[in-house]
């Protein structure tokens, strides 16, 4: 993986950057997923663009691919910006810009927006140093991974992940991960706010037999590291689907902002202890890719902020005005034309 500048990008050929308008961690190892496999169908380098934030969690994602993946340096911030969709127009770089339904799993949609049909490996990936090949194993007994904190319209009650503890902790140890704010539970290793989450967090959970936590960052950083989950589901399914993963959904519903989710105080502890013993007995045991049908699942394109047709009009008007009046500063405005019929051509937003 390589990140480079816009000049760097165009001398090496792109001409279109494809961008995930998501937010976290676990969405760029999802939007990495897809491009990992757009790659290996292609078999051509493919230029993208994420938050700066991300870089550490995308290191290493062309590993054992056919070609390279490129980023485009500290571009995401402004690509929803017409401002910055018209200088890579411009610049003869068009800007592949999707987004998310929440109706399909997430993944799909990315692989959709990344022209991708038909049955495809969405196998999360990450990689990890060999520097830290057995920095994982925090005990010489079994390890289970365990995370408490989370957004709060899907974290799983602290009584129920308590309960998980007191049931397994004599033939497992507990390695609590996540934020060092993030509750914390007795007769765990606590690692809360100890460790890199682009590094040590998937070692720990390459070494770990299972990890329980919800749907979220370190969910996608388990199944990169083909690891086996149990995951408390509020989203009821929608959104996820790594192999090797259990989704347990709340019994009941409950409204957040306007929209109907899983009620995580109606978890059913019967299922929970069943799946977590399933997976346990499973430990050890080759984790499948995982493998989607994208069939009849859309595109989402978000909308760019933008000016419209008749004020980008009124400014040529007008640019052609100061230039005939040779007012200082003031030229023939080719490049601005140029775009705008570049834009006009491939449907790009004004």
């Amino acid at each position: 993986m390589q990140i480079i500048s816009l000049d760097r990008a165009l001398e090496l050929g792109f001409d279109t950057v494809h961008v995930f308008r998501f937010a976290g961690f676990g969405d760029a190892l999802m939007f990495a997923a897809g491009v990992r496999e757009k790659v290996r169908r292609t078999g051509a380098p493919i230029l993208i663009a994420t938050k700066p934030k991300n870089y550490d969690m995308m290191n290493g994602i062309d590993d054992g691919l056919p070609a390279g993946i490129f980023i485009l340096e500290n571009y995401y911030a402004q690509v929803v910006n017409k401002t910055n969709v018209r200088r890579m127009a411009r610049r003869g770089l068009s800007v592949n810009l999707f987004g998310q339904s929440e109706k399909h799993w997430i993944v799909a949609e990315i692989a959709v927006g990344l022209g991708l049909s038909g049955r495809a490996n969405l196998t999360p990936y990450m990689h990890v140093d060999k520097k830290l090949d057995g920095f994982g194993k925090l005990t010489k007994r079994p390890q289970i991974a365990i995370m408490t904190g989370g957004h709060v319209k899907k974290n799983i009650p602290q009584h129920v992940y308590q309960a998980i503890v007191n049931k397994y902790k004599d033939k497992y140890d507990f390695v609590l991960l996540g934020l060092p704010d993030d509750p914390i539970l007795d007769g765990v290793i606590d690692m809360r706010g100890k460790l890199r989450f682009a590094d040590e967090v998937p070692a720990v959970l390459r070494e770990s037999d299972l990890f329980i936590g919800i749907e979220g960052g370190l969910m996608h950083i388990a199944a990169a590291m083909r690891t086996r989950a149990v995951i408390g589901d509020a989203w009821r399914g929608k959104l996820s689907g790594d192999a090797g993963h259990i989704h347990i959904s709340p019994k009941g519903l409950k409204k957040y902002r306007g929209r109907t989710m899983g009620d995580t105080e109606t978890f059913d502890m019967k299922e929970i202890f069943k799946a977590i013993d399933t997976q346990l007995a499973l430990a050890g045991t080759p984790v499948p890719d995982t493998i989607v049908d994208l069939t009849g699942i859309p595109v989402v394109r978000p909308p760019v902020r933008r000016d419209s047709l008749v004020v980008n009009l009124l400014d040529l008007l007008w640019r052609h005005i100061f230039a005939l009046l040779r007012v200082p500063g003031h030229g023939i405005p080719h490049d601005r034309i140029e775009q705008l019929k570049y834009k006009l051509k491939y449907g790009m937003p004004i």
